[in-house]
């Protein structure tokens, strides 16, 4: 019993194969069951999910337009363009936005970062957003969390000579919008195999791809920038867009939860003040009941 409740354990149908993976990975029968029924039959799959390695990530070779973008991305930096970033105004567009910020200028770029807003723009990017970045100089637009049916804003960028990124995984309407790339992997068109990637994920594979591309063309060192240090915007964005977490996600919030329990960021630190927050390992429940609500909020 336990607060009221009678729990039950459903017998799990191979009760030999539960006890060899409770045997294999040193864990309890009722722990190995779970798993089994989970669709973690074996040791090799059970092991992953228990113990997550950023090496198991999807590869990103079949995501569509990934190298266009890349490629386009890396050209801007090295020529050292004006780059705007825009975002949605919720954890998922502001962890992706600070993401994308926070690489750029690891590259030394010349960024202008714009979000949203809830009061006076609505939701995604708009031709008066697009026409600020236009005065402003930016010769590239990389678009966050949001893009995918923004089609007039997007072709007014076009006409007025800039590229637009967008980098989104909400639902894609019959017509794709015509930027220069369109990373979601929700386009009909898209191998690769995670439907289920929060935006803040998608910008890290992106950024990722980015640096490869600096690396190749000598821009950058393979050591110069290290992606693990923003995965804890990766796990903050992650577990307030309510996704899945298996696969990828597992993978990207296990590790991400690791660096934010590292305490690095002043701007996270002073919620986890206001929240009175004096774990100094995070979980789940700090970031969705604690830290998400609060960046919300705004």
């Amino acid at each position: 019993m336990l607060s009221g409740k009678c729990w039950e354990v459903i017998p799990c149908a191979d009760g030999e194969s539960r006890a060899r993976l409770a045997r294999e990975l040193n864990i309890s029968e009722i722990t190995a069951g779970c798993l089994i029924r989970r669709g973690y039959p074996d040791t090799e799959s059970a092991k992953k999910f228990l113990f997550p390695r950023l090496r198991d990530l999807s590869p990103p070779d079949r995501m569509a337009d990934l190298p266009r973008g890349a490629a386009r991305l890396a050209d801007a930096i090295m020529a050292r363009e004006r780059i705007g970033v825009f975002g949605d105004y919720d954890v998922d567009g502001l962890t992706s936005t600070a993401l994308m910020y926070l690489f750029l200028r690891e590259t030394a770029s010349t960024v202008e970062v714009r979000t949203a807003n809830r009061f006076s723009g609505g939701y995604g990017l708009d031709v008066g957003v697009v026409d600020g970045f236009r005065d402003s100089g930016c010769g590239t637009i990389v678009v966050v969390d949001c893009g995918t049916s923004d089609h007039e804003a997007i072709d007014r960028a076009t006409a007025c000579g800039m590229d637009v990124i967008v980098v989104d995984h909400h639902r894609v309407d019959v017509a794709i919008p015509r930027a220069y790339a369109f990373i979601n992997p929700q386009r009909h068109d898209c191998g690769f195999d995670d439907k289920n990637l929060a935006a803040v994920g998608l910008t890290f594979y992106f950024c990722a791809a980015v640096k490869s591309r600096l690396v190749h063309l000598g821009f950058l060192s393979q050591d110069e920038i290290d992606m693990r240090k923003y995965l804890d915007l990766v796990a903050l964005g992650t577990i307030a867009d309510v996704v899945p977490l298996d696969g990828n996600n597992r993978i990207l919030v296990s590790h991400g939860m690791k660096v934010l329990s590292e305490h690095r960021r002043p701007g996270i630190e002073a919620m986890v003040t206001t929240a009175r927050i004096h774990a100094r390992t995070f979980t789940a429940a700090h970031i969705s009941f604690q830290l998400a609500p609060r960046l919300n909020a705004a």
